[in-house]
C-alpha cells in the first residue's frame, strides 16, 4: 500500500483500500467526487444544477418549448405501476427519500445494483416518469459537466399517495415510517453529506448511517417535549456499534445560520442526560476559495457557545461538540488520511490557548457511552435493516415485521416453537415427502392448509401510521 505525503500528513489512495461496498464499480475510489472535482461556480463555490420534474417537462411540452428529445416513454400511471412492481426501483426511491440528493452512482452503491447508474438503465428514469423523483444536471462555467445524473425526491409526489400502493414492509423501506418529505435542497451540501456518510459506511466500523430524513431532533429526542415539536434536522446521523449517535452537521460558512444550529444542538445535548449523542460539525467549505478561513470562525464560535455558561461546562458539553474538516480526512482527489478510519475530530476540551484536542469518535474508551438499556440504544442499528436507503452492506435482518403487524392488528404475538416440536414437525413432513414412508403410514393425514405469504398484504389501517411511533423508536 502506497502512502503519499500531503500538506496535512500522510494519505493513502482510496483505490488501494478494501471497501465494504460490494457494488461492482461503485466504491468511493470509483465514484465521482464533487468536492475535489472543481465542479463549482467561481462566485459562490456552489454546484450549479438544473433540475427537471415530470410536471415541469409536461408544461414545457404543452407550451411548445420542450426539447424534441425530451419525450417520456411511459404514462405516469404505467410508470407508477412499474416502480411498484420492482424491488430495485423501490429501493432506489427509498435511498432518495432518506438522503435527499444523490448521484446515480451513489444510488447504485447504496442499493447494490450497479446497472442503476447506467445511462441506459430505466430504473431511475421510471422514478422520474412516475413523478416521484426529479433529475438534475451539473453545470460548470455555463457548460454542462460530464458528471453523473443527480436525483432528488419530487416535491409534488406527496399528492400521489404512492404509499397506499405498498405493503407494510415496502412502506417502511421507502418511507422509513415518515410522511413523504423533501426538506432543504442545497445541492452541493447534500451531495457531499451523502458521499461522506457512504465513505464512513465503507471504511469505518460504524453500526449504521442514516440520512437527513431520520436526523430530526423530534426523532432523536422523542421524550423531550420541546424537541419533540422541533422541525430542525441535522444532515445525517452515524450510529456507533454500541448505540452512540453522532449527529452530523455539514457547513460551509460560519454565518448566523451556523450559530443558530450550534445553539439548537447544545440545548438538545443539555436535555440528553444519558449522554447518548455527540454533535459533529464538518467544514465542507470550498477548498479553492479559502482566503476567509471559515474553519477558524467555526472553531471560535464553538468555543464561545460551549463555554457560554457554567451549566454547559458542568454538563460536559465541550466533550460532546466536535469539529472536523472534510479536506483533513480527504486531502485530495482519491486520497484518504488514516485519521478518518477512527473518525478523528477536534473537541474544545483543552486549556485556553490550546483549546481543541484530537479524539477518535469511534474509540469507546476515549468517547465512552454507558446506556441504561444497551438493547434500546442499539435499536437504530436493528431498525436500519428494514430501510432501503441504508447502504446494503450495513442492513441486518431488521425487525420482525410479522410480529409488528400482528400487534397492530390486535392479534397476540406468534408463539415460539420449542426445538423438540420443531424437530417433530420436520420429521413428520419428511415422511410425507417420502413415498415409501407414506405408504407405510397408517393414517396418511392431509397436510395442513398453507398459510398466505403474499408479500403485498396491506398494512393494517385500523390504527393508522400514527400508532407506529413506538415501533420507530425501538420500543
Amino acid at each position: 500500500m502506497s502512502v503519499l505525503r500531503t500538506s496535512t500528513g500522510e494519505a493513502i489512495p482510496l483505490a488501494e483500500l478494501p471497501s465494504a461496498c460490494t457494488t461492482p464499480g461503485h466504491s468511493a475510489a470509483e465514484r465521482v467526487d464533487l468536492f475535489w472535482s472543481g465542479v463549482r461556480s467561481a462566485g459562490t463555490g456552489q454546484v450549479a444544477i438544473s433540475w427537471t420534474s415530470r410536471t415541469s417537462l409536461d408544461r414545457y411540452r404543452s407550451a411548445g418549448i420542450a426539447h424534441p428529445g425530451s419525450r417520456i416513454r411511459w404514462s405516469q400511471e404505467a410508470a407508477l405501476a412499474k416502480v411498484r412492481d420492482d424491488p430495485t426501483r423501490l429501493q432506489a426511491l427509498g435511498a432518495l427519500h432518506l438522503w435527499r440528493t444523490m448521484t446515480s452512482e451513489q444510488v447504485a452503491a447504496v442499493i447494490g445494483s450497479p446497472l442503476t447508474s447506467s445511462p441506459r438503465s430505466v430504473d431511475l428514469a421510471l422514478l422520474f416518469a412516475a413523478g416521484l423523483a426529479q433529475r438534475g444536471m451539473v453545470f460548470a462555467a455555463e457548460r454542462r459537466a460530464i458528471a453523473p445524473m443527480l436525483w432528488r425526491p419530487d416535491i409534488a409526489a406527496r399528492a400521489l399517495r404512492f404509499e397506499d400502493r405498498l405493503s407494510y414492509a415496502e412502506w417502511l423501506g421507502v418511507y422509513a415510517g415518515q410522511e413523504w418529505s423533501w426538506g432543504a435542497q442545497a445541492g452541493r451540501h447534500n451531495l457531499i453529506t451523502t458521499e461522506l456518510s457512504l465513505r464512513v459506511a465503507e471504511y469505518t466500523p460504524i453500526g449504521a448511517v442514516l440520512g437527513e430524513l431520520l436526523a430530526g431532533a423530534r426523532l432523536l429526542f422523542p421524550t423531550q417535549e420541546q424537541l419533540a415539536r422541533s422541525r430542525r434536522s441535522a444532515d445525517a446521523v452515524w450510529v456507533r456499534d454500541d448505540g452512540l449517535r453522532i449527529v452530523v452537521e455539514a457547513t460551509a460558512t460560519a454565518t448566523t445560520t451556523f450559530r443558530a444550529r450550534l445553539e439548537h444542538w447544545i440545548k438538545a445535548l443539555l436535555q440528553d442526560t444519558e449522554r447518548s449523542t455527540v454533535v459533529l460539525f464538518v467544514d465542507v467549505s470550498d477548498p479553492d476559495n479559502d482566503r476567509s478561513r471559515p474553519d477558524l470562525m467555526m472553531r471560535r464560535g464553538i468555543v464561545d457557545a460551549v463555554t457560554a455558561s457554567p451549566e454547559r461546562v458542568e454538563a460536559g458539553i465541550p466533550s460532546r461538540v466536535a469539529f472536523a474538516r472534510y479536506r483533513d480526512w480527504f486531502p485530495d482527489l482519491g486520497l484518504v488520511h488514516p485519521s478518518f478510519f477512527g473518525l478523528q475530530v477536534e473537541r474544545p476540551t483543552g486549556r485556553p490557548g490550546a483549546r481543541f484536542e484530537p479524539v477518535d469518535l469511534l474509540d469507546p474508551y476515549a468517547v465512552p457511552f454507558a446506556p441504561a438499556d444497551p438493547e434500546a440504544a442499539r435499536a437504530p442499528i436493528v431498525h436500519a435493516g428494514n430501510l432501503y436507503g441504508v447502504p446494503h452492506w450495513l442492513r441486518g435482518p431488521g425487525l420482525d415485521l410479522d410480529a409488528v403487524v400482528r400487534r397492530l392488528a390486535g392479534f397476540p404475538p406468534p408463539e415460539v416453537m420449542p426445538p423438540e416440536r420443531r424437530a417433530e414437525l420436520v420429521e413428520r413432513f419428511a415422511r410425507r415427502a417420502d413415498p415409501s414412508a407414506r405408504a407405510q403410514s397408517r393414517h396418511g393425514d392431509d397436510p395442513p392448509a398453507s398459510l398466505s405469504t403474499d408479500p403485498r398484504r396491506p398494512r393494517p389501517l385500523a390504527l393508522g401510521r400514527a400508532s407506529l411511533g413506538s415501533e420507530r423508536r425501538g420500543s
